[in-house]
């Protein structure tokens, strides 16, 4: 299973992610078609696969409408330097979400396609077409906090059930889940790949992920418990060494995390050519 980094798309977060030794990360793109600087710092990171998300979601949250032309001639440009990139979706419209994703394919690209929990909801019959159609999709809308955590399980438990139908006949589905913030369902479901920002809870709330070999663990900061950890900096709250610290402890945390996931699904008899 592949875990993408998100929000790479910020010069702090991309030392951070360099620093932890990610290797496959996710940048949302929407403001920066303009910017011709944009790559010239990703271009010294180790990162070895790229995953560009439009950002429709937040740029609807700032009320700003995203142009799919020049999405798709931003793709366009920087394609040899992407491995994989989504569909334009529309928030709330499935309709114009599917237009969108057949433009793209007329401009000669190929946009992995989104099936999403969203209000009103999108019909099942879509996610069907969708899986009748493409081998690499995506789930979105998971983030949002509008849905509570049992909502999104019987929801992923619904898509699951429709995708294990494919899988059954021999067509093997490759599912990449937007916004997986939940690690328990990483373990329940068997993505090719996720994205997530949980490795920025070092700074957002003070807090450090710490994998013990089985578990991936919160600690608050001020917890006694992380002294052992061996890093003094990540007891520090006040200071910008402290957040990085912690930002970087978890980027390896997960990256060990990630390890053992893989594994897992691997003895239940789920492997992804790489």
């Amino acid at each position: 299973m592949i875990f993408y980094f998100a929000a790479a798309e910020q010069r702090s977060h991309r030392i951070q992610l360099t620093t932890g030794g990610a290797k496959s990360v996710l940048m949302v793109v929407w403001n920066h078609f303009k910017d011709d600087t944009f790559w010239e710092g990703i271009d010294r990171c180790s990162f070895k696969d790229i995953f560009i998300d439009s950002g429709a979601w937040s740029a609807w949250s700032r009320g700003v409408e995203i142009n799919i032309q020049e999405y798709c001639d931003w793709i366009k440009r920087h394609r040899k330097r992407i491995t994989t990139y989504a569909n334009l979706d529309v928030i709330g419209d499935y309709r114009e979400t599917r237009r969108n994703q057949k433009y793209m394919e007329r401009q000669g690209l190929k946009p992995i396609p989104i099936f999403h929990l969203a209000r009103p909801a999108e019909p099942w019959f879509i996610l069907k077409s969708i899986c009748n159609n493409y081998s690499h999709i995506g789930i979105g809308g998971v983030a949002s906090h509008e849905f509570t955590r049992t909502q999104k399980r019987t929801f992923f438990d619904r898509c699951w059930k429709i995708i294990g139908q494919y899988h059954k006949r021999g067509k093997k589905i490759k599912v990449h889940a937007f916004g997986i913030g939940a690690m328990d369902f990483v373990e329940r479901y068997p993505w090719y790949s996720v994205d997530f920002t949980t490795w920025l809870v070092g700074q957002k709330m003070g807090e450090i992920n710490h994998f013990d070999g089985r578990r991936l663990k919160r600690y608050k900061a001020k917890q006694s418990a992380i002294v052992k950890f061996g890093d003094p900096d990540l007891v520090d709250t006040k200071k910008r060494k402290g957040s990085d610290s912690r930002a970087i402890y978890n980027v390896r945390s997960m990256s060990r995390y990630q390890k053992f996931v893989t594994a897992m699904w691997k003895k239940r008899g789920i492997t992804w050519a790489a």
